[in-house]
């Protein structure tokens, strides 16, 4: 089965019935891009969530300064930008693949369908959204108490 790695995460974080697996798998597309291409555009919407099978990407934003990388994705990770993703809003981020990679694939629509049909897909939801919360609000924290060689150690040790 192509999902049984996304399905290995997603059983840590709630079990899952065998007919939500099942629709799981229709609803996912594998998709392979080639290195800088975009997933989420500065100003678009996200109309698709990722999970990284093989590969890298990098979420980022643009201030006066220049690009500021706020977040990497590795492989057997989901990869999404929460906000613009669940309230369909435009992007202030950018996520970029920064090497030839190959993803699964679930667009906004399908993700719905799971919600109106299985509640454990609404329970992954709120807590992979909650993941998401904890390391952007993680990543404040560091930026306010963790000088720039810390943390770039905290990085490369994780």
């Amino acid at each position: 089965m192509r999902t049984e790695r996304l399905l290995e995460l997603l059983e840590r974080i709630h079990p899952l019935s065998q007919p939500f697996k099942d629709a799981l798998d229709k609803e996912l597309q594998s998709v392979s891009y080639p290195k800088n291409h975009f997933l989420v555009q500065m100003h678009s919407t996200a109309h698709h969530a990722y999970f990284m099978e093989k590969g890298f990407a990098a979420g980022y934003y643009f201030v006066e300064r220049g690009r500021v990388v706020t977040s990497f994705f590795q492989a057997g990770e989901i990869v999404l930008s929460p906000q613009s993703f669940f309230e369909q809003s435009q992007s202030d981020e950018v996520i970029q693949v920064t090497i030839d990679s190959d993803l699964l694939c679930i667009s906004y629509a399908s993700v719905n369908k799971l919600f109106e049909e299985f509640p454990e897909a609404n329970f992954l939801a709120r807590a992979i959204t909650a993941q998401f919360h904890s390391r952007s609000n993680e990543r404040m924290v560091d930026l306010h108490t963790l000088s720039a060689s810390a943390r770039y150690e905290k990085l490369v040790t994780r």
